[in-house]
């Protein structure tokens, strides 16, 4: 295996979703090449302090006190001081209050990020590798059963069998650690990707609700007779929206 080949499936590699044989081809180019170790070193690093990074600071002592004694103003200075003085601790408490709120809001957006990059990153190796389908029919009677057998749960699998959707078949695939159901469509001659799994079970679908595209791919999250969804596909937004609709109004129905 090459450096370009080996580079290729590292994400993958981090995520544990590589087959047996990928698993052990890259784990040997890793033990060679030292810009990719690096580069699993440094992703693996950014992941713990995601999941540790603390979300609540509490003020110091030594801050709050210095805040209290400069509250009030003394009693001579003048009208104008005086103000100022009474002013600048809440301007302060306030500017403390703005930085936490950007510090969690980008905490926030790198976690969703981060959340959104397994989905696509599942739909873009079932594109460019061999497995997009595990197993190949258009029939929910055959495609529901082979993934009952494999999961611990039946999804809803709605055929979607009209001029512009089509089944296409069915594959597991693993989101955060997690066994799920992968539906594959087509819509014109976009593939399309639905990733389904019992409500509160892992993995979180707000994280990748509603993201911003990534690398060209749109995500939308869902619910359905039970069920979290999480579409992925290269389709334009009205296109996601109109397919989602659809999806869900069959999967509902059954």
């Amino acid at each position: 295996m090459n450096h370009a080949e080996a580079r290729a499936l590292l994400e993958a590699y981090l995520d544990e979703q590589l087959e047996i044989g990928d698993t052990v081809r890259v784990a040997a180019h890793l033990a060679e090449c030292e810009s990719c170790r690096a580069w699993l070193g440094e992703r693996r690093a950014l992941r713990a302090q995601l999941r540790t990074a603390p979300l609540r600071y509490r003020m110091p002592a030594a801050l709050a006190a210095e805040i209290r004694s400069q509250a009030v103003p003394a009693r001579g200075a003048p009208l104008r001081q005086r103000l100022l003085e009474m002013q600048w601790p809440r301007a302060l408490a306030a500017s403390v209050l703005v930085g936490l709120a950007g510090l969690w809001a980008g905490h926030a957006l790198t976690v969703r990020r981060i959340a959104g990059e397994e989905w696509v990153g599942a739909y873009v190796r079932s594109n460019l590798g061999a497995r997009s389908l595990d197993v190949l029919s258009s029939d929910h009677h055959t495609v529901k059963p082979w993934l009952s057998a494999r999961l611990t749960y039946s999804p809803p699998v709605p055929e979607m069998s009209g001029p512009d959707d089509e089944l296409l078949g069915a594959r597991v695939d693993y989101i955060e650690r997690s066994a799920v159901a992968a539906l594959v469509y087509r819509h014109g001659k976009h593939q399309v990707d639905v990733f389904v799994w019992p409500e509160r079970e892992r993995p979180d679908p707000a994280t990748a609700a509603n993201a911003a595209p990534i690398a060209g791919f749109r995500l939308l999250s869902s619910r359905a007779a039970g069920f979290n969804v999480v579409i992925v596909s290269d389709m334009s937004a009205s296109e996601m929206i109109g397919f989602r609709a659809r999806w869900s109004g069959l999967a509902s129905a059954r």
